[in-house]
């Protein structure tokens, strides 16, 4: 093991001291800083809860004398003054309150109208209301209910009052506690004196601390002595930071106490957070030591170390041509090391430049260059490699520059035959993508053509359907001719009945003219009628005679049209027939060109893979050509490069 110098000794020995003072002064600044952290910090958390405790307590009292300002102007008065329980229970329904706020309301003699059904109250004397017409506000404490917080006040119509109002809230709610804790993060008791009577304090089993007694110190203090308590208290077997409050009911007693306070396993934490302080403080006094001790080592050793580290790092990484040390070396150890790299400095840049001489002569190409100066120790093996290389490369130059004259040679030929091989395969290539290009389309037309001869049988079959459905109309067409012809003959016949009854009528018309001529004034009358008969016969006649012309015009008409309709169902059953061989034709047109187009896909696919297969030797070709060019222009250079050495 090598032996301590003096100088490392006393560095040691005085980082050990600085050491030590700097523990000894964070331990006692911790010890300071834990006692008054303790003791000021967790008692102000305590009294901060008691302070939020006593403004809840007050909130709640004047949330009561909102509650009555908000019946007052919803017609209290009224309802007080006639007794009217409905009314009043209605109102207190539809009030903001909780069900922890009991009401009871009197008449101006201190008798009970009504009370909600969790009022309990049993020793409250309404006459200290009603005949002092006071108010009466603040911490009531009753056999029923031990503490609660009340609002007591006259209902008045005009001057007079006409009874009393009490609202009252039961301070055994734990709502507004638990909002306490959350707010001050203090664990809060309402005492009905010395008794819990309503607590975020739970056992040890969960659940709350209520009905416990507080301590026989604190009761002498707080309720005896009617003072505050502040300091430390055993809650439940555990510790805590403490505050108690007395609190007066509206009369002035002592009616209990305000407790909040916390748990000391915070204190735990706290101090946890002194000790974090008492080491960064040790940390920090650690560090102004160790600048002292750099400030002094740094003339001691440092410096020369650093100059001798920062020789070594140079001549490692191959930089010698550096300046050398200023100032004289200190007489030391260190110092020594120090001249000693120096010198070794010197030494090997001697070596360095010697050989890049050699090695840049080389690399030129001149192989008869030799060392200018004597190498010692192990650089003698340097010496004997450059003979060697000497040896070895001159002839291996020669024979490189024999080699490179027969590469370049067969390079030049493999060259141009690759050029002309590219060649042709790119203008194959470029033949096989046209004829690619021309089939393509070809096939595109012949797809067209098939789908337009596909359209077209359909078109066909249409059509042909609707020939043979309009024939079919056709004939149902000259049966119905054939059927009015037929009626109309037989309507003629009518007519020619009519005609003749007509005819007859009118000669009897005319005999009966006659008979009535002959008859004298007793025929008259009857001349008339055979006068009227004759009319009516006349006009039946014209009648008949244009029916029959109207009827014979309408036949002729038929007739024609008969005529006609024959005609075109002959040349409907022609159209038929024509369709029908029409579609059968389109049918052969249409496998037709499915075949045809089934040809040209296959031919399109044997010329696509003709192609790629073009493609890929054309590609290969350029490759070999480009190749083939490459390793010319390497067999020129290196040609050229070689005739530049020196053997």
């Amino acid at each position: 093991m090598r032996k301590k110098t003096r100088v490392e000794m006393g560095i040691t020995l005085v980082v050990g001291g600085i050491i030590a003072i700097s523990i000894a002064a964070a331990l006692i600044i911790s010890l300071v800083l834990c006692t008054k952290h303790n003791n000021q910090n967790f008692n102000d958390m305590a009294d901060i809860g008691v302070n939020v405790f006593e403004e809840r307590i007050s909130d709640h009292a004047m949330h009561l004398e909102d509650v009555f300002s908000f019946w007052s102007i919803q017609g209290l008065s009224d309802a007080v003054a006639s007794d009217d329980g409905a009314t009043l229970e209605e109102l207190y329904k539809n009030a903001p309150i909780d069900e922890y706020t009991f009401c009871m309301f009197t008449d101006n003699s201190g008798k009970k109208i009504w009370s909600s059904n969790n009022y309990k109250l049993s020793s409250f004397d309404a006459s200290q209301v009603l005949n002092g017409k006071n108010i009466l506000c603040g911490i009531y404490a009753d056999e029923s209910v031990p503490l609660s917080c009340i609002y007591a006040v006259p209902v008045s119509a005009g001057n007079e009052a006409v009874g009393m109002c009490l609202l009252g809230l039961d301070l055994a709610a734990d709502d507004y506690l638990i909002e306490i804790k959350e707010q001050t993060r203090n664990d809060v008791t309402l005492f009905a004196g010395d008794i819990r009577y309503a607590t975020t304090v739970e056992n040890h089993d969960g659940t709350k601390a209520i009905g416990t007694q507080m301590s026989d110190k604190v009761r002498k203090t707080v309720l005896d002595g009617h003072e505050t308590y502040r300091g430390q208290a055993d809650i439940l077997g555990d510790k805590f930071f403490v505050t108690y409050e007395p609190i007066d009911d509206i009369y002035g007693n002592t009616a209990g106490a305000l407790f909040a306070g916390q748990p000391t396993a915070e204190s735990d934490a706290a101090f946890v957070s002194v000790i974090i302080i008492t080491v960064l403080a040790a940390l920090v006094i650690m560090g102004a030591s160790s600048y002292l001790i750099g400030k002094i080592l740094k003339v001691i050793i440092v410096k020369p170390i650093m100059n001798s580290r920062s020789l070594s790092e140079n001549m490692n990484a191959g930089v010698l041509n550096i300046p050398d040390f200023e100032g004289e070396a200190i007489k030391n150890e260190v110092g020594d090391l120090m001249v000693l790299l120096q010198e070794t400095k010197h030494t090997l840049s001697d070596y360095i430049e010697d050989i890049s001489t050699v090695l840049d002569a080389m690399a030129g190409g001149d192989f008869t260059v030799k060392p200018s100066i004597e190498y010692h120790g192990d650089f003698e093996k340097i010496e004997r490699s450059f003979g060697q290389i000497r040896e070895r490369l001159s002839g291996l130059v020669r024979g490189i520059n024999i080699s490179s004259e027969q590469v370049m040679a067969g390079s030049s030929q493999m060259a141009d035959g690759s050029q002309i091989l590219a060649n042709g395969t790119t203008t194959q290539a470029n033949a096989i993508e046209e004829l690619n290009a021309t089939i393509g389309a070809i096939s595109e037309k012949v797809s067209n053509n098939a789908r337009n001869a596909v359209y077209a049988k359909e078109l066909s079959a249409e059509m042909e359907a609707g020939a043979i459905t309009e024939n079919e109309e056709m004939n149902g067409v000259m049966t119905a001719m054939k059927d009015i012809e037929a009626k109309s003959a037989e309507i003629n016949g009518i007519i020619n009945t009519i005609s003749d009854i007509a005819f007859q009528t009118n000669i009897l018309a005319l005999n009966a003219a006659v008979e009535a001529a002959r008859a004298g004034e007793a025929g008259k009358g009857f001349a008339v009628v055979a006068d009227e008969v004759r009319n009516l016969a006349s006009k039946s006649a014209e009648a008949v005679n244009l029916t029959s012309g109207l009827i014979t015009a309408t036949v002729e008409a038929i007739n024609e049209g008969s005529v006609k309709v024959s005609s075109a169902a002959v040349s409907m059953k022609d159209i038929t027939e024509k369709a029908k061989e029409t579609s059968r034709l389109i049918d052969e047109i249409s496998a037709a060109t499915e075949e045809q187009a089934e040809s040209i896909k296959q031919v399109t696919q044997g010329l696509t893979q003709i192609s790629v297969v073009v493609q890929q030797n054309s590609a290969t070709a350029e490759e070999t050509a480009a190749s083939c060019e490459e390793l010319n222009g390497q067999s020129r250079l290196l040609r050229q490069q070689i005739e530049k050495l020196k053997a």
